[in-house]
């Protein structure tokens, strides 16, 4: 019985690859034993396993490589959306004096003079905004000789394929539009239009005509 558990434990670790050495017979066996029993290897006549744990060693470095390698792909999967860095021009169509603008908690305008019903005011440009490309809504503070406002303002879509310029349009009663431009940009004379036809004030002044844009800025490509 013991050379029974001895022979199927032999052969189990052949058959994970270990190579079978010739076995000297044994006293006291028959011929048909040693017949059988020849070819075989004993426990002790295996080769030592350290290369099999160290080839499995090997498989477990490269196994977590791979995984390392596949860390890049899948951060890229979830890589923040793009920031725009922009230049930022105010146009103040109000009544009421701009003593500066923010968008975002960033300063983005000085100064600009109330006007009169149809004029506007402004113009001048500052460095510079990061703004998430394809935003559609952003905080502008706006601080007037008499008290300070903040507004949620709209952004025009969709923004303009090479955009570096964010324009602040501060419309009457406090309305405020933001246009995505690809550079310096005119007053809009739709966006005065439009806002002085909902409040139903009529212009008392006009802006010239060909100083102004009647829609927003498009990419020229």
């Amino acid at each position: 019985m013991n050379r029974i558990v001895s022979m199927i434990g032999d052969t189990a670790l052949l058959g994970i690859g270990f190579p079978a050495y010739p076995q000297q017979a044994r006293s006291g066996d028959s011929d048909a034993g040693k017949e059988s029993t020849a070819d075989m290897a004993t426990p002790a006549e295996l080769p030592p396993t350290q290369g099999n744990d160290m080839s499995n060693h090997a498989w477990d470095k490269i196994l977590l490589f791979a995984a390392m390698a596949w860390l890049p792909a899948i951060s890229g999967c979830a890589r923040e959306p793009e920031q725009a860095s922009l230049s930022t021009t105010i146009f103040n169509y109000s009544d009421e004096h701009l003593a500066g603008v923010w968008m975002n908690g960033k300063h983005v305008g000085f100064g600009e003079d109330a006007v009169k019903p149809g004029d506007v005011n402004g113009g001048g440009a500052m460095c510079c905004i990061k703004l998430t490309s394809g935003l559609r809504e952003v905080d502008v503070k706006v601080k007037t000789v008499k008290d300070t406002y903040t507004a949620r303002a709209q952004i025009e879509q969709p923004w303009t394929k090479y955009a570096t310029y964010a324009i602040v349009h501060v419309l009457p009663k406090r309305k405020i539009i933001v246009e995505i431009a690809p550079g310096m940009s005119f007053p809009r004379k739709d966006l005065l239009d439009q806002r002085l036809s909902e409040l139903g004030i009529k212009p008392e002044a006009e802006y010239p005509l060909h100083m102004m844009n009647s829609g927003p800025s498009i990419d020229l490509d």
